[in-house]
């Protein structure tokens, strides 16, 4: 009777193992939904494709890190991945290479950076609180968020998509780290080195959220002052291994700046961000007619920015 009762149990969780593994391919099936339709449709930033071929030409020429984009810009050339998001395109490359076309290329990375997004939710809120449904509820609020939609189908900034992914990796890798579980500084050395190379603008932002998370989920826990130390070094140390892995991104951005015009798009006219800071209203108001616009001055944007109703 017992082993009868211990096959059970194991067929059980073989069960609910696998149940897991459809609710989730279901939800990343859905989060993949467009991809299923031919051709990559319109977007705000459709460039995907050139950058992937620019990519791929520089590292057939050689170049590592390649930072020249010799046919943009009407020809004349720009240094694009000095200074945006590397590492998505280094992955179209990469297939674009092994002789997929430019347009499965960038399908792969939408691919990929969603499936990043779901796993990394769902293995979080699982680890957080121990609890399968609250993972899956979880991962299905985080991956069909009408935002991350926006960042995909409208916007199309799969670079700012694959950082979303990679921030709840951070996070992920963090609470590892409280909880002592073998290789979790590794995990938070490549998931933040990951966030970097995706997305310079979405790591500021991030990081400082980041770090306080970090911080009180480490003393929220009662343990001997001297094993938070070595965890707290454990997260600093893992944090600058990652500064050195992208040291030959971020270091040569930072020390060249001064030669673009950044500050003229970034303070001056429509681009002056001091205009586009949200109305709290507008993350909880959801919209009838899925607009296609940009962000504008005021409330009033052509374009949503709905968490959705599990915020």
């Amino acid at each position: 009777m017992l082993k009868f009762w211990q096959k059970f149990e194991q067929s059980l969780t073989i069960y609910e193992h696998l149940l897991v593994v459809v609710i989730l391919s279901l939800i990343l099936i859905a989060t993949n939904w467009s991809l299923l339709m031919p051709g990559l449709g319109t977007g705000h930033d459709n460039n995907q494709r050139a950058r992937i071929y620019e990519m791929a030409q520089g590292i057939k020429e050689g170049s590592f890190p390649v930072i020249w984009s010799a046919d943009l810009t009407y020809g004349y050339g720009m240094p694009l991945f000095e200074f945006y998001a590397p590492l998505p395109y280094y992955l179209g490359a990469l297939f674009y290479l092994s002789t997929l076309s430019l347009t499965t290329s960038v399908e792969l990375i939408i691919l990929l950076g969603n499936l990043l997004t779901v796993l990394a939710s769902y293995f979080l809120v699982k680890s957080l609180f121990h609890n399968r449904r609250a993972a899956i509820l979880s991962t299905a609020l985080i991956g069909l968020a009408p935002y991350r939609a926006v960042d995909f189908q409208i916007r199309t900034a799969i670079a700012e998509g694959w950082a979303i992914g990679f921030v709840i990796l951070v996070l992920l890798a963090l609470v590892l780290v409280v909880q002592r579980k073998k290789f979790a500084w590794l995990l938070l050395s490549f998931s933040f080195t990951g966030l970097i190379l995706s997305h310079n603008l979405t790591t500021a932002m991030s990081l400082p959220f980041l770090i306080i998370f970090g911080l009180v989920f480490l003393f929220s826990r009662k343990r001997p002052s001297t094993e938070n130390f070595k965890i707290f070094l454990t997260m600093f140390l893992s944090g600058l291994l990652s500064l050195l892995l992208t040291s030959f991104y971020f270091i040569p951005a930072l020390l060249e700046q001064k030669f673009t015009q950044l500050h003229k798009f970034v303070l001056g006219g429509y681009y002056d961000y001091h205009q586009h800071f949200l109305y709290i209203r507008q993350f909880f108001k959801p919209w009838g007619i899925w607009e296609f616009g940009g962000s504008g001055w005021g409330p009033n944007d052509e374009m949503s920015y709905f968490l959705g109703y599990g915020a």
